[in-house]
């Protein structure tokens, strides 16, 4: 199962007993011991800390994802995020294009590395030749199917590649 469905499914399954939870306060007699223990226990306990612990793992993801956003928005500014790669630049010119996309993936490599300690993976992503405005509609892939390829190279991720450089199509890249 995917992240974005496990997340889905954990907000799915709060929603739920954060419900069953508010009907049993509205039946439960206010001076009863098991309205306290659901107020002060679970409520104002538990589910606060767990809550907490939830939101500061949820900030730990939202690193990978921007950088993520970044990378992929970056690279639909130009000709192609693969234009930072030093081994495939067969055509020379663009310097400062290149250059910037160069350090872009250097940037997510070493975050890559920074943040792998933390259990988070991190990817450096190139949505291919996109039929966009800014190429003239002259791509060779859709948008929408860019935006399937990122989303399998995005569930495909592990601590185990983390720091790669992909083209939507699941090719390694070279750097």
């Amino acid at each position: 199962m995917s992240l974005t469905n496990r997340i889905l499914l954990a907000m799915l399954a709060g929603i739920s007993f954060g419900s069953a939870l508010e009907w049993l306060m509205g039946v439960i007699d206010p001076e009863s011991g098991l309205h306290g223990f659901i107020q002060d226990g679970l409520i104002l306990g538990f589910f606060d800390v767990l809550g907490r612990i939830f939101i500061a793992s949820l900030k730990l993801l939202v690193v990978p994802l921007v950088m993520v956003s970044l990378i992929c928005g970056m690279s639909s500014l130009g000709a192609s995020s693969r234009m930072g790669s030093i081994a495939d630049n067969t055509s020379g010119s663009y310097y400062g294009y290149r250059a910037s996309k160069a350090a872009l993936n250097a940037f997510g490599k070493s975050l890559a590395m920074d943040l792998k300690p933390q259990g988070i993976a991190v990817a450096q992503l190139h949505p291919g030749f996109v039929k966009t405005r800014m190429v003239g509609f002259n791509g060779d892939i859709t948008p929408e199917e860019a935006a399937q390829g990122l989303a399998a190279r995005i569930d495909e991720l592990t601590l185990e590649n983390s720091g790669g450089f992909w083209h939507s199509n699941g090719q390694e890249l070279p750097w």
